[in-house]
Parts: structure tokens; sequence; C-alpha cells
């Protein structure tokens, strides 16, 4: 029973983590706030690519969450419908931020690493 109630408490704190830290509303369409414009085109492809990881890092914790909610309440649960829209938008967020970097690494010369 030990066991159980350890992945119970983990799993009710990991979902208590995950919406204190989620905004209210959806996430805003600009991928990165924190990208100055100064920076170089290496340094922001770097930077467009990290926060693309970290979207979808989060997106899968969403996932996961929506399927713990859904074994809770139900498929249908309003908590699990909005953790995976939540994880869709994070994808999305991803992909606009991978775009940007792919956009910021053609403008480097040939054969830089960034």
């Amino acid at each position: 029973m030990k066991p159980l109630s350890f992945l119970l408490g983990s799993g009710l704190l990991l979902s208590a983590v995950i919406v204190a830290g989620c905004p209210a509303g959806p996430p805003e369409r600009k991928a990165t706030p924190d990208v100055s414009l100064s920076k170089s085109p290496a340094d922001l492809a770097f930077e467009y690519r990290r926060q693309a990881a970290m979207f979808r890092n989060m997106a899968a914790r969403l996932e996961l969450e929506a399927g713990w909610h859904a074994k809770q309440g139900g498929q249908d649960s309003e908590q699990a419908k909005r953790s995976r829209e939540m994880a869709k938008e994070m994808r999305s967020a991803a992909d606009e931020a991978d775009q940007m970097a792919r956009e910021y690494r053609s403008q480097l010369p040939h054969n830089q690493v960034y």
C-alpha cells in the first residue's frame, strides 16, 4: 500500500506544481519574450532551440497529467481536457520556436557551429 500512496502523493504534487506554474489563460503566441535583438544569429538560434525543448518538455508533462486526470475522472473530465489543450498549445509554441531557430541558423556563415 505504501508504493500506491507514494505514487498518488507524487502525482498530486506534480499536478499541483504544474497547475501552479501554468498561466490562467493560453500562452502568448510570442515564443521568446527574453530574447533581445542585439544577440548574434548563433545565440538566437541556440536560445530558440532551448526554448523549443523546454516547451516540448512541458507538453509531455501536461500529457502525463491529462492521463492521470482521465484515469481519476474519466476521459471526458474537464481537467483532462484542459491539460490536453495546454499540451497542444505548448507543442505549437515549440514548433514556432523551432521555426525561428531554423531561420536564424540559416543566417549563419557556412560551417559555423552554434
